[in-house]
């Protein structure tokens, strides 16, 4: 079974959409469902405590008569109920296993709430017209708070049967006529039965969000380790644009300005023949690290290694002004030749026992740059003649020396110093190429 299929599989619905196949899936579910409805439902509880404080004294002074039972309602039973839940609800995440007892608790005070409201309906209308309002009121209360369905008809079941039972009582005393209890005790049913509905169909929604939810976050994880493959084999620069979609800038060859600049370690072939194979890899891991970060700091694109040497391209993928790319990559040479003494320290420890020092070239000039290869795999590369002067000028330098040409020097003359370093021999080039060490 793949990973993918096997997601699915943990997130299946029944066939009601009311739970998860998966019990550890409908564990995790109900945790974040809890955590999901906590704002709504505490929200909800500090305006039922606001309001119930505020009708309370409202109610007194309307009605002088009633302010007593009014408040003792209010101020010794739903207010302090509601303010015990609520702490329970802001303790739930220094305590865990307070959070399925909030849900409960939440559960209960609407239960208790619906009591106070019909007694203060009655108390405040005396008819069971006003019984029939409360009980409305304090039913509907359970969808602002979010209880799911079993839970909200748990708790309000109580208080419809206890309105209803007000009204039997008001029939019997001949103070209600059949009719009238009819739809004053129908309504509050049938709006309870809605009740449980819509909160059924609402968590029904909600563990279809929640699981389009983990799917979507499960694609994205795939996403971004495809992403971190395709960085890790390719340059950076090359892999944005596959990523962002923009393969056709990159894959058909074309000609270009570019600054290209070769580097090797100076006698390497002979140090290799001294050294353990497992130490020579830690080796060139170290120094090919180190020498891509450098590159990449300055917009370079390392698109080629070979043994202990590698190619690398400025002004492409990424467009680069002629200047910029001459001056970033004389910027990343000094470094590249300024980290070695560091490399070579860490080196010693590890038992080399002559230092290393790379040579760099770098020339600028026209070459033909994009993708080459078969169909089953392309490389990111640049060919042509000025890329052959790059790599014959690298191998005339000295360990520990960077040389650029003259199509380089030109560009970067009045800012850089450089000192003239003669003139060098390129196989197909008719005439020698002269060079420079940047200062």
């Amino acid at each position: 079974m793949t990973e993918n299929t096997a997601a699915d599989a943990d997130l299946e619905l029944n066939r009601f959409g009311s739970r998860f196949a998966d019990a550890n899936a409908e564990k995790v579910y109900r945790s974040w469902d809890t955590e999901d409805r906590m704002p709504a439902m505490l929200m909800g509880g500090w305006v039922a405590a606001f309001s119930w404080s505020m009708s309370a004294i409202l109610l007194g002074e309307l009605v002088p008569g009633v302010i007593n039972a009014a408040r003792q309602v209010t101020f010794g039973l739903v207010v302090p109920w509601i303010l015990i839940n609520l702490l329970l609800g802001h303790l739930r995440g220094f305590i865990p296993m307070l959070r399925p007892i909030f849900m409960q608790t939440t559960a209960a005070t609407l239960c208790m709430t619906g009591f106070a409201i019909i007694k203060l309906g009655l108390i405040f209308t005396g008819t069971a017209g006003g019984i029939g309002i409360a009980l409305m009121l304090q039913i509907f209360y359970a969808p602002f708070m979010r209880i799911t369905a079993g839970w909200a008809m748990l708790a309000l079941t109580p208080s419809v049967a206890y309105g209803v039972y007000l009204i039997i009582q008001s029939v019997d005393a001949g103070t209600l006529s059949m009719t009238s209890a009819v739809f004053f005790g129908t309504v509050p049913v049938m709006a309870l039965l809605t009740v449980g509905f819509v909160n059924l169909m609402h968590d029904r929604r909600s563990r279809y969000a929640y699981r389009d939810k983990l799917v979507i976050e499960h694609q994205k994880a795939l996403l971004e380790q495809a992403q971190g493959q395709i960085r890790r084999y390719m340059p950076p620069a090359v892999a944005k644009q596959i990523i962002a979609g923009n393969e056709a800038s990159i894959a058909e060859p074309k000609r270009q300005r570019l600054t290209v600049l070769f580097c090797d370690i100076a006698g390497f072939t002979d140090m290799a023949d001294r050294v353990e194979p497992e130490v020579m890899t830690e080796v060139l891991n170290e120094y090919m690290s180190s020498m891509a970060n450098l590159i990449e700091q300055h917009g370079g694109t390392l698109n080629e290694f070979a043994g202990d040497g590698f190619m690398a391209l400025f002004g492409a993928p990424d467009a680069m002004a002629p200047e910029d790319q001459v001056r970033s990559a004389v910027a990343a040479a000094s470094e590249m030749q300024a980290k070695m003494p560091q490399l070579n320290e860490q080196w010693r420890k590890l038992g080399l026992g002559s230092e290393l020092k790379v040579r760099i070239g770098i020339n600028t000039g026209m070459v033909s740059v994009g993708s080459y290869g078969s169909q089953g795999r392309m490389t990111y590369t640049a060919i042509g003649l000025q890329t052959n002067i790059a790599s014959r000028i690298e191998s005339k330098a000295a360990a520990g020396e960077t040389l650029i040409s003259d199509a380089s020097y030109q560009l970067i003359h009045d800012e850089i110093n450089c000192e003239a370093r003669g003139e060098v021999e390129c196989k197909g080039v008719h005439f020698p190429v002269k060079v420079y060490a940047p200062a």
